[in-house]
């Protein structure tokens, strides 16, 4: 769900894979939040290719060159190995869950 607001927050739950996330989503999840929003993945118990893409699009938006954003909150081990891996951004303070 993507919450507005004035730093647009993208909250996903539950296993974020291809069977979830199609392109069309991406995309509009991008143009949603086109200075990029920030991201909660306390919820998240598996995030496969396509979910880090959906993930990499919230953050950086339609890359407008805004702030981007960040993840936030505690992340769960699994899924902090896949975004630490390609080096996503992490709001201070975010932990392992």
């Amino acid at each position: 769900m993507l919450r507005p607001g004035a730093r647009p927050r993208l909250e996903v739950t539950g296993e974020v894979d291809a069977a979830l996330v199609g392109p069309e989503v991406i995309a509009a999840v991008a143009a949603a939040a086109p200075a990029g929003a920030d991201v909660d993945l306390s919820r998240v118990t598996f995030l496969d290719a396509r979910g880090l893409r959906l993930v990499l699009a919230a953050l950086d938006g339609a890359g407008t060159g805004g702030p981007g954003g960040r993840v936030l909150g505690a992340v769960p081990r699994a899924v902090r190995t896949v975004v630490d891996a390609v080096e996503v951004p992490l709001a201070p303070g975010a932990t392992d869950a």
